[in-house]
C-alpha cells in the first residue's frame, strides 16, 4: 500500500497516493481545469474527474474498476478526492507542482 491521504467513496475507506509522473504529465491540464469549476460539472468534467480519482486509486486498489469510482463517487466527496490527489502531489490549484 503506498502512503497517502484517506478518502471514502461511498461508505468505502479508500488511501489516495501521489500520482506517477505519468499520471501528471496526462491529466495535467485535466488538473488545472479543477480550480476553475464553479458549482456543476459538465458531464465531461464529471468523466475527467472519474478517471483521474481511479487512476489514481488504482496504484493501491488495482481490481478497482471505473464504474465503482462512478457509483462510488458523489457530489460531495468528489472536491475531497481532488484535494487529497493535488495535496498529495505537491500540486497547487492550477495544478502546477
Amino acid at each position: 500500500m503506498i502512503a497517502g491521504t484517506k478518502i471514502t467513496l461511498g461508505d468505502k475507506p479508500y488511501v489516495v497516493p501521489a500520482l506517477t509522473m505519468r499520471q501528471y504529465v496526462k491529466h495535467r491540464e485535466t488538473l488545472a481545469g479543477f480550480g476553475k469549476i464553479s458549482g456543476e460539472p459538465t458531464e465531461e468534467q464529471a468523466t475527467q474527474i472519474v478517471s483521474l480519482v481511479h487512476e489514481c486509486l488504482a496504484r493501491n486498489y488495482p481490481d478497482l474498476t471505473i464504474d465503482a469510482v462512478w457509483d462510488g463517487l458523489d457530489m460531495r466527496q468528489a472536491p475531497q478526492a481532488i484535494a487529497a490527489i493535488a495535496g498529495q502531489s505537491k500540486l497547487d490549484e492550477s495544478g502546477n507542482a
